[in-house]
């Protein structure tokens, strides 16, 4: 299956419901003023996409700072002095995909329950833990088939 760019940019949203554009931008804004209403989740998902990397970069940044001070970075007698430095200044590079792994983590565990829960409120039948669509399912069924979530009627 070909996968186009505007799927993989909004992603979360179940591809099975081929919502149209508008639905989609409906969602999206949903999903953010509902994040925007939350404040604890809204700094959890900036704080678990953000914080590692800049860590991360901070550690590299202290190590450059404390090995010029105390003369070890940059002793021209220390034959391994050029490959510390090559070492250190490109790990500034692995903070990029500390930032995606980070970020993908973040999506999962913050974004989507609001995107699964905007979904409801918009009346599609998902699961808002999982994003399991609900269609055809018995009227006693009251745990999602696929996480095993409990399940409020949709609206």
């Amino acid at each position: 299956m070909v996968h186009s760019v505007n799927s993989l940019l909004q992603p979360g949203i179940p591809r099975e419901l081929n919502l149209t554009r508008t639905q989609r931008r409906q969602v999206r804004q949903r999903t953010l003023r509902r994040l925007l209403a939350n404040p604890r989740d809204l700094l959890r998902f900036y704080g678990t996409t953000l914080l590692p990397p800049l860590m991360f970069l901070a550690i590299i940044g202290l190590v450059v700072a404390f090995g010029i001070e105390w003369g070890w970075m940059l002793d021209p007698a220390n034959p391994r002095t050029g490959l510390l430095v090559a070492l250190l200044s490109g790990g500034k590079f692995a903070a990029l995909p500390i930032l995606l792994v980070s970020a993908f983590i973040a999506h999962r565990r913050y974004y989507r329950p609001h995107v699964y829960a905007a979904l409801r409120d918009m009346n599609f039948e998902v699961c808002t833990s999982c994003g399991y669509l609900l269609r055809g399912l018995d009227a006693q069924t009251t745990k999602c088939p696929e996480c095993g979530a409990g399940q409020q009627s949709p609206g």
